[in-house]
This record gives C-alpha cells, structure tokens and sequence, in this order.
C-alpha cells in the first residue's frame, strides 16, 4: 500500500474494495490503520469469523464449513505460474502441498469462540476503523449482518450501508433485482475520500434498504419486488418491537395458559430451507428457499392472525423460548414466514442456535436432559412488508439439514407455551422514508456468446418409499 501511495499517478490516498474474502481485507487492513488507506468498500463480508461466517451459525456447524472448505482446498493446492514466479515455481509449489491440510479439519478443531476466530474479527477492534466505510450486501446473502454491524458500532457520518435483494454478487450485476449503479455509487465513495471532492455523500442516508414485498416462494427469481428505503441510523426508531406469545392457538398478544407441545423432526426437515447464502443467482441454481410447507410439517408452528391493513417488518425479531429437551446435545431452528392467502409459505428470515450455546460460543455447556431452560435467539435482520390477508408463521424444527450439521443423536423439545415470546419489530405506520433512487447499472459489454440451448435448473425434491425408488434431486437442462 505504501508502495501505491508513493506512485507518481497516485495523490498519496488509497482505497480498498474487495466481495467476500476480498471485503474481509479491506475491513481487516483497516483496523491495522495502514497511514495511506483513506476509504474502504467492503461486500459480502463479516466482522465476526464465528458468529458472522460460513462455519458457525449461533454455534451450529454449517456444511458451508466442507463446501466451501473443500474448493477453497482445491484451490490452495493448484501450481503456481512460472511467469508470475519464476523458474522456482515447481519447488514452491511442493513446498505448500508439504503443509497444506483440508480446511474444515483445521475449522472443526475450533468449534468454540476461541483465539482463532477472533483474530481477523474486526468487531474486536472496532476503534481502531478509523477510515470511510461503505458496507453491501444482500438479503439473499449469508453476510447481511455486516452492514447492521458496521453502521450501528461506529455510527459516524462517514459509514454507510446498503442492502438490495441480491445474492453473494456485486449490486451492478446483482440477482435477483433490480440492480444498482453500485459502479458510480463507488466513484463517488472515492472522489468523496481519496479525492476530497465534496459531494456530500456523509450527509446521506446511513442506510438503503430494499423493502422487500412477498413474491411467491421458488428457488430463484430474476427480480424481487419492494422499494428503497432510507434510515438514518440502526437500530431505527422508526419500530415499534410488539411482543407476541408462542400459545396453543398460535400467536398472540396475551399469554394463554401454559402448555405443553413438544417436536421431534424428521431429519429431512430443511430441504426447503435453501442455501446459506446464495453464491451462484446468475442463471446458474436456484438456491432460495422453497415453499416452507414441506419443512413446516416437520415443525411446531405459530401464526399471527390475519392481517387486515399491510405491516412493514423492519429489523431483527428476537425470540425467548421457554423449553426442555431429552439429549445433552439440540439444536433449534427458526424461520420466520410470512403465509399467503393460498396457503404458500415464504421464508423472511430465520435464526438457529446450538443449545449447548446457549450462553456461551466460548464456553458452551450440556444440556441437561429434562431440565427448563430459558433461551434467547436473535434471528437474522429483515425488512418485509406483510401485505393485507397474509401473516406471520414462527416455525420451531430440531433440524435443518442440509444447511446445518444435524445433531448427534434425535432430540426431543419441549416448548412450554405462554411463557416463550418473540419481539417482532414492526412499523404499522409505514413512516419510512423513501431512498433517493440510484443511477441504471453500468458494467463491461459482455462478450458475445452463442446459446446452444436456453438454461433452466430447477430444484426437485421426491420422496423415496420402502421398497420402492429412492428420492432423488434433479436439474433440468
């Protein structure tokens, strides 16, 4: 970085931008507070390794951990190119096969909260990012979370986020849309920071939201309907957080009294779930949760009643269960849904927590078989707008396979109802500001390709049946 600052083309004044590990770099770098990194763009990306990662989900192992553990090792152990390196390459090259190990063993060996993830967790560090920040992402991402973090930890002028209805891509090619003009939303990051050019880009919005409306749920869409909105800080207090009661009858504003509804899920609950974060929307899988009826039957669920007038969601629900399990090991998984007038569930957002983790990623404790406790799970943030006769489901599984390892033996949980809430951050109102609307989106002329045949991939789940055909996952052509 010095070597770029010290350049006759260069004003003295660098930036970095980077998606995924590229933003992990940039926030990473700047809490190392390099003299010349003046601005960073970071996409996709986390300030927490553990909480806020592809490994652990509320202490629960994602099988992102092998996925993308496996590539990642498939990549590590390519050679090196010998017009970048040299005559050298071949012996540099057995030299890293030497002492490359698969990654998710070295993952697995730290499943608590420990040194290992902290490091590189700029949300240790905090104070120390002292440059601009403008955090991306989207709500078809697994690395949401980030741009809430950022925003409301500095709360300064100079940091920014922005959240569209896209996958792990850049918002200019962003799937599903619209997409951004994100390429002239970084010229102007740039002539603001490096350039000192005053565009009053400070004195905008801390957040752009895409406020999402409900769009029938199926594993891809090439757009998602809703609308920019703008919030000057997060937490808003633009919400009013309403608490609802888990009861028998479902979700309610009053405690009823208190009962008992235990679950044992079938462990192909979560083949509707869809992925932890949605890398390839371009045309390429669909990878967005399906209809969550299928996952629904293999869960206790609660439902508002029906909504008369639309109620704009907006923010993090935080659920408090009242509960009791048979297994020292269980973990709990939560979606939140919103439920159409035929019938079609659309999952909003979720949460999972490893119940050993109940009160520590550090210091996790058994469980003991039999015994209540109170736990609390913060789900995802969101913003939906629940339209008139739609309404929200809370859905409460044992399991969440394939995105999350299941646990080592079936658990049973007991849910002790009218003691167990959840806060739902609502704004009956609607009194959000509309976001000024950004420029088209720009990129490079593709190059000019000829289709042979149209693409379509489509996700099929069959029952097997004893004695019978398997199930089976297809994708057409």
């Amino acid at each position: 970085m010095a070597w770029l600052a010290s350049q006759s083309w260069c004003n003295g004044n660098v930036g970095m931008i980077g998606i995924s590990w590229g933003g992990f770099n940039g926030l990473q770098t700047a809490a190392r507070q390099a003299p010349a990194l003046k601005a960073v763009i970071t996409l996709c990306a986390t300030v927490d390794r553990y909480s806020d990662d592809m490994h652990y989900m509320g202490g629960s192992l994602l099988t992102d951990d092998m996925d993308w553990g496996g590539s990642f090792y498939s990549v590590a152990g390519l050679p090196l190119d010998p017009a970048m390196v040299g005559a050298g390459w071949k012996e540099q090259w057995l030299s890293r096969l030497d002492v490359l190990e698969p990654f998710p063993a070295k993952w697995l060996q730290h499943q608590r909260r420990d040194d290992f993830w902290e490091h590189g967790s700029v949300c240790e560090v905090y104070s120390k990012l002292n440059c601009p920040i403008l955090a991306v992402s989207g709500w078809a991402d697994g690395y949401t979370g980030v741009v809430f973090r950022l925003v409301e930890a500095l709360n300064r002028p100079d940091v920014k986020g922005i959240v569209g209805p896209w996958g792990h891509l850049y918002p200019h090619r962003g799937v599903p849309g619209p997409a951004i003009g994100f390429l002239q939303e970084c010229v102007r990051w740039w002539d603001r920071w490096l350039k000192n050019k005053q565009n009053k880009v400070e004195d905008e919005p801390a957040l752009r939201l895409w406020l999402q409306e409900y769009a029938p749920p199926k594993g891809h869409y090439d757009m998602r309907p809703g609308r920019w909105i703008a919030l000057d800080g997060w937490p808003t207090n633009k919400t009013d957080r309403t608490l609802w009661r888990l009861n028998s009858v479902g979700l309610t504003r009053s405690a009823d009294a208190e009962t008992v509804i235990a679950i044992k899920s079938p462990q192909t609950t979560g083949l509707a779930q869809g992925e932890w974060t949605a890398y390839a929307l371009c045309k390429v899988a669909p990878e967005l949760p399906l209809d969550q009826r299928r996952d629904d039957a293999g869960s206790l669920t609660f439902d508002t009643p029906v909504f008369e007038e639309p109620a704009t969601l907006i923010g993090s629900p935080l659920l408090e269960l009242d509960l009791s399990v048979d297994q020292p090991f269980a973990l709990v998984s939560v979606r939140l849904s919103d439920v159409a007038p035929d019938g079609a569930v659309r999952r909003v957002t979720y949460g999972l927590l490893n119940l050993t983790h109940r009160e520590s990623h550090s210091s996790p404790a058994k469980l003991e078989p039999g015994r209540r406790y109170e736990v609390k799970l913060r789900l995802n943030e969101a913003a939906h707008v629940f339209g008139p006769g739609h309404k929200v489901r809370v859905s409460i599984s044992t399991v969440s396979f394939p995105m999350t390892w299941p646990s080592p033996k079936e658990a049973t949980l007991s849910v002790y109802t009218g003691k167990s809430t959840i806060e739902l951050p609502f704004a009956m109102d609607r009194s959000f500001s509309e976001a000024a609307p950004f420029e088209v989106a720009e990129y490079a002329r593709p190059r000019p390709v000829t289709v042979i045949r149209p693409e379509a991939d489509t996700i099929e789940i069959l029952p097997g049946f004893a004695g019978g055909s398997k199930g089976r996952a297809s994708s057409a052509p």
